[in-house]
């Protein structure tokens, strides 16, 4: 009968009740346990990869800016290569824009033009002419009329054998039809440079791709690749779904799971994209969850020791002494067990007691708070809070004592404000549980230093709205705030002002001294504005050497002037950088809100023309925007189109004024002299296109042109029997200061044939006077060639007689102001003899220009001047007309009597 007793009586009768149910409590109190700790390590798990997402997408925001900006500066190269081959055709000089600075050679392999056929015609580097017609950006422009800028397929260059990125315009002929393709090629690598400044990890992917899914450019820890197709992958799949955002994506090709932060851009049909590994993203919040088990299994294991205890002692009321001690000692030795493992945390864990009295304080805690444990235990908790957030701890604790009796985590993950034994405050990230066995209700802070997240975090949102180079705000943050004060202006009735600044001659330091010295100097130039401005002010860099300055909150227009003036004043002291003192100016535009624009983009763009007004004036000033100006600019806008055009439309001639020998009569040479004959004005004067030549760059082709032209036309009177006469041409100071003048010289000279001892480059003393040691380099190469030079306009410039000796030049030409008033002006005469006898002292020919009257010419020709040209013996002429003087053998007429000199001289 024995055998057919039930197993659950059987139990029942084995255990007692009161044993049963604490068994029972203790795997309840275990459970609660491991719910605590799984919902804590779900919420870290879920903020984790938000907090990578969101740093994956600004990084991928950031990657997308470099591209654009890059793209940019590419499409501006192919367009410049473009409209100067389509206007100059092959003799197109890509080294020549390269040295003027035009194109920026280190952003390139390679930079050139593809005819029609396919064949590359020019190039910067002086490869082979081979065929292109295969390649995917000739086909492409072949097959479309777009003008856009085309991107095309990497593909490994014939020449080089390195992988290339080839971006490209369409050329068209005249008529319209495909004239072929000028095209831009890129080194890959540069796309992928921001992988390093990402810090992605070893396992992190960026890449820049065609929205067909082609990468133009990919790195994965070390390795870069390029074209590869990736239209078929789960992630490009994820891509095209939409324009922007972040997925979670396993690689097709290492099959590494990743996050993955994208952008498309807007300008270009390209897509950048930011990955980084998931189990390096998941590295911190795994180990974190393995000091969590550690310490959540420790706790287990102390619940069920302390239920297993308690049995024991309930069954020890019914043992002997000796089970009791047993019991005891195999307790003691877990608890120090459990408190090793607490000690031996990474995390720093510290315990409470209802009073908020520290009683435990584990190494990781000491560490962190830079403060001994046995410093620790025994005081407030609320000495490691900073003061000021005091009171909202003890509000949260209240809250966590009121939340129930049993062992259970209250408190969710937070980041908080913690702080050391020194007083420095970190930040934190926090959970707080509690425990309440026995009627004894403890608290566990566990925490964690957020320091380094937080750093990182706080510099990309930083970058995002600062420029890197001068710390300043960039042009989002200016255009945010300069919208604010406009919000608060209309609101108090107060004005605001912008001042649009750039730095005076800042190319020619740069260009000069290097781009590190130019760096060192926009940062030195960020100082003195922020010097000079008033609390409250804001000074942007907007890039290269403009800046922005908001002036909000003004009570009265005077507090412009007083700004300006303190910016002027403090430009006016040198630079010192390494080592060298330079002076730059700063120009300064201002526009006022309401009057001058209610919004940023025209109160911006109205500061910027009074900038230019400013430089108008002189530059080192400041100007206020008005209407006349806005007008003026229009003007000034449209006659340097019209300039442009006058080249290209054959709206440009060159005439000559004969050169005489004042001691045979006969024609000695001819000036060439540019004139501009405009289809609608009729001819306009020098005075009025030249400067506007100089300041636009314009007068770099126009003046090659010119020496082109002059060359030419001095050759073909040679081959049609005429005398052989010398060939003078002016040359301007962008030319001879900025462009390769001696290699231009000596193409022009073998393109037409002439001999370089019959052509004389004018230089004006301004000129001279400006760079004296780069004017004395290039005229001893020059002079090597053959040519002869001559200092124009000479008494009116700068340079001094110890400088003249040291130009190798072999004339001066006595400026026409002083010839105009010989008669009526003693101190003229006086210093035109003196230009005589200072050439005769060096050994220099002497030219008088505009000698419009017998007695000047009988003056010039009594004093021994070699030279004369002006309207007394001809005008400038055409070629033609020129030719039959030649011809005809036109001499000077015979001067007067030298009483009439000697009248002049007692005027």
């Amino acid at each position: 009968m024995k055998l057919a007793i039930p197993i659950r009586g059987s139990i029942r009768a084995r255990v007692p009740p009161v044993d049963l149910a604490i068994a029972l409590f203790c795997c309840a109190l275990i459970g609660l346990l491991w719910f605590a700790i799984e919902s804590q390590l779900k919420d870290e798990l879920a903020r984790t990869i938000a907090g990578e997402m969101k740093v994956n997408y600004n990084l991928a925001l950031a990657y997308e800016e470099q591209t654009v900006r890059t793209l940019g500066t590419v499409s501006q190269t192919v367009l410049l290569i473009k409209r100067e081959y389509e206007r100059q055709g092959k003799r197109l000089n890509l080294r020549r824009l390269i040295g003027n600075g035009e194109i920026e050679s280190s952003l390139y392999d390679s930079v050139g033009v593809v005819d029609e056929r396919g064949d590359l015609i020019l190039n910067d580097r002086s490869f082979p002419h081979i065929s292109m017609k295969d390649r995917d950006h000739f086909q492409h422009h072949q097959r479309s009329d777009s003008k856009e800028l085309y991107i095309a397929r990497p593909v490994v260059d014939r020449i080089t054998n390195k992988w290339t990125i080839v971006m490209s315009r369409r050329l068209d002929k005249p008529d319209g039809s495909f004239g072929g393709v000028a095209f831009a090629a890129l080194d890959p690598t540069y796309f992928t440079r921001f992988y390093q400044k990402a810090n992605i990890g070893e396992h992190g992917i960026i890449f820049l791709a065609r929205l067909d899914g082609t990468t133009l450019a990919r790195r994965t820890g070390p390795a870069d690749t390029y074209g590869e197709d990736m239209s078929g992958s789960p992630v490009f799949g994820e891509i095209r779904s939409k324009a922007s955002g972040n997925f979670i994506g396993i690689g097709k090709i290492d099959g590494f799971a990743r996050y993955f932060g994208f952008r498309t851009l807007e300008q270009y049909p390209l897509v950048v994209v930011v990955g980084t590994s998931q189990a390096e993203a998941l590295q911190n919040f795994r180990d974190s969850r393995r000091s969590d088990y550690r310490a959540g299994w420790l706790a287990s294991a102390l619940i069920a020791l302390f239920g297993a205890g308690l049995l024991v002692a309930l069954s020890g009321q019914r043992r002997a002494a000796a089970a009791l001690r047993a019991r005891q000692a195999a307790l003691s030795e877990s608890e120090e067990r459990f408190r090793g493992l607490v000690q031996s945390a990474m995390d720093a864990i510290i315990t409470v007691d209802e009073a908020q009295t520290i009683v435990q304080f584990n190494p990781a805690a000491a560490a962190m708070f830079q403060l001994p444990g046995e410093a620790a235990i025994g005081t407030l908790l609320e000495r490691l809070v900073p003061e000021r957030f005091r009171g909202a701890h003890a509000v949260r604790m209240r809250h966590f004592r009121n939340s129930g009796p049993t062992s259970e985590r209250v408190g969710a993950f937070e980041n908080l404000a913690a702080l050391r034994a020194d007083g420095t405050e970190f930040p934190v990230e926090a959970s707080i549980s509690q425990l309440q066995a026995g009627g004894v209700r403890t608290y566990t802070v566990i925490l964690r230093d957020i320091t380094a997240r937080k750093t990182s975090e706080a510099r990309i949102e930083y970058l995002a709205t600062h420029d890197s180079l001068t710390d300043l705000p960039n042009r989002n943050l200016i255009r945010d705030r300069i919208a604010q004060a406009i919000t608060h202006a209309r609101r108090t009735g107060r004005q605001i002002a912008l001042m649009f600044t750039d730095l005076d001659r800042f190319k020619v330091i740069n260009d000069g001294f290097g781009h590190p010295f130019g760096d060192a100097l926009l940062k030195a130039a960020a100082d003195r504005f922020q010097a000079a401005l008033r609390d409250g002010d804001t000074v942007a860099r907007l890039g290269g050497d403009e800046f922005l300055i908001l002036l909000s909150d003004l009570r009265k227009a005077e507090d412009v002037y007083i700004v300006a003036h303190r910016i002027l004043d403090s430009f006016g002291k040198p630079f010192s950088l390494e080592g060298r003192e330079v002076h730059v100016s700063a120009s300064i535009g201002v526009s006022i809100y309401p009057q001058d624009g209610e919004d940023f983009d025209t109160l911006m763009g109205r500061a910027d023309v009074a900038m230019y007004g400013a430089k108008d004036l002189g530059r080192g000033t400041y100007r206020f925007f008005d209407a006349e100006m806005s007008e003026g600019l229009r003007q000034r806008v449209e006659q340097e189109a019209a300039l442009r055009l006058a080249l290209e439309k054959h709206q440009l001639h060159v005439l000559y004024q004969p050169k005489v020998d004042l001691a045979t009569g006969a024609i000695a040479g001819a000036e060439a002299l540019l004139r501009w004959a405009h289809p609608e004005q009729g001819p306009i004067p020098p005075a009025s296109f030249i400067p506007l030549a100089e300041e636009s760059g314009l007068i770099v082709p126009i003046g090659e042109w010119v020496l082109r032209t002059a060359c030419a036309q001095s050759k073909a009177w040679q081959d049609a029997g005429l005398p052989r006469i010398v060939a003078s041409v002016n040359v301007s100071a962008r030319q001879f200061l900025h462009q390769d003048i001696v290699e231009l010289v000596r193409a022009v000279l073998e393109e037409t044939g002439l001999a370089p001892e019959l052509l004389e480059l004018e230089l004006t003393e301004t000129l001279i006077a400006r760079n004296v040691e780069k004017t004395i380099a290039t005229i001893d190469k020059l002079k090597l060639l053959g040519v002869q030079f001559s200092i124009d306009d000479f008494g009116t410039g700068y340079s001094g007689l110890s400088q003249l000796k040291r130009f190798r030049v072999n004339g001066l030409k006595i400026d026409q102001s002083f010839v105009r008033n010989l008669h009526t002006d003693r101190n003229d005469a006086a210093i035109s003899l003196a230009i005589i006898t200072l050439a005769r002292s060096l050994d220099l020919k002497v030219t008088a220009e505009g000698v419009e009257t017998a007695e000047q010419c009988a003056f010039m020709s009594e004093h021994g001047c070699d030279e004369m040209q002006g309207y007394y013996f001809s005008r400038p002429v055409p070629p033609g007309d020129f030719a039959d003087m030649l011809k005809s053998g036109k001499h000077l007429p015979r001067p007067p009597a030298k009483n009439t000199v000697a009248a002049m001289r007692s005027t």
